[in-house]
């Protein structure tokens, strides 16, 4: 019985010591570009984000940057991403603000900011725009990473998901500003015109369509978009004042309208004025601008929310 007892024991401990073993799995984690792909606002390795305004602030959106892939639209989610940022300087001055979950970390041996990608990503104005706010002093950000956390939403250690963290290709961001690329133009059968001819009156007529693309007069346009120019579409209280997104109007004329506008979000000042101090009035709809001289140049000032200028210049001259 006494052998019988020892035999057991010894086995029991052989048992245990089998239970300890590890056995090593190896979990093969997806390349960031098996799981995402990009969408149309990239070209190459750089992504363009337009400006948009969200009461008087500048904000970039990089939420529909990524999409997933087929293949894993159920067990992926490109709202989950985030994005780095490089500072500017040594001072650690980023493009962008402290705002919506962004924090400062250190990644293979660098401090970045890291934002959520479905955040307000908040624009740092005084870094980014120029001192006279009429254009960008920064309008390349570089060496820009994406991050997924392929255990996201799941219950696992920090190191762990540090580990099967996937990271995208470095990619440059292309900012620009809410209007950029907006004009200013006189159009006669369909063509621009580098000098415009006015008559005694000062009239430079509305602009009208023809086939869906101005033809003659007056126009802004910004894209594919476009705005017939005269007093009725520049007062506020026309539903045809919206440019794109953006509410057109001059202050002054606006101003007899009940509601008052607010001067936020994508309301946009125009001012017009003559390079040689001359007053731009209208002759009932129509915009009025007399030369002083036998030409001039009527200098027209989109103001977006945020402060940023945008000017832009048409040559008139007097009918010889």
């Amino acid at each position: 019985m006494h052998s019988s007892k020892s035999c057991l024991t010894d086995l029991s401990n052989e048992i245990k010591t089998a239970s300890k073993v590890t056995v090593p799995i190896d979990i093969t984690k997806p390349a960031f570009g098996d799981v995402f792909e990009k969408d149309e606002n990239w070209a190459n390795d750089v992504y363009e984000a337009r400006i948009y305004i969200k009461g008087n602030n500048a904000y970039l959106r990089y939420i529909d940057a990524y999409k997933v892939k087929s293949e894993y639209q159920t067990k992926a989610d490109a709202s989950k991403l985030y994005i780095s940022f490089n500072a500017l300087d040594e001072f650690g001055n980023y493009p962008i603000l402290f705002y919506g979950g962004a924090q400062e970390i250190v990644t293979d041996n660098k401090t970045v900011m890291l934002t959520p990608i479905s955040s307000d990503i908040v624009l740092n104005e005084q870094e980014v725009y120029n001192d006279d706010k009429d254009g960008l002093e920064v309008s390349l950000l570089e060496d820009m990473y994406a991050y997924y956390n392929v255990f996201d939403g799941v219950s696992v250690s920090t190191e762990t998901k540090k580990a099967f963290a996937i990271t995208s290709e470095s990619f440059k961001t292309q900012v620009k500003t809410a209007l950029d690329g907006v004009t200013a133009a006189v159009y006669q059968n369909g063509s621009v015109l580098n000098n415009v001819t006015v008559g005694t009156d000062g009239i430079i007529a509305a602009g009208t369509l023809k086939d869906n693309k101005p033809n003659n007069g007056f126009f802004f346009t910004l894209g594919d978009k476009y705005f017939s120019v005269c007093k009725n579409n520049l007062d506020g209280g026309n539903v045809y004042d919206k440019l794109d997104i953006y509410t057109l109007y001059v202050p002054a004329w606006a101003a007899m309208n009940t509601p008052a506008i607010t001067f936020n979000n994508n309301n946009v000042q125009v001012k017009f004025e003559g390079t040689n101090g001359e007053t731009v009035t209208t002759t009932g709809d129509d915009i009025t601008f007399k030369p002083t001289a036998e030409s001039s140049t009527l200098r027209i000032t989109f103001e977006d929310a945020t402060g940023m200028k945008y000017v832009r210049d048409i040559k008139v001259q007097k009918v010889q």
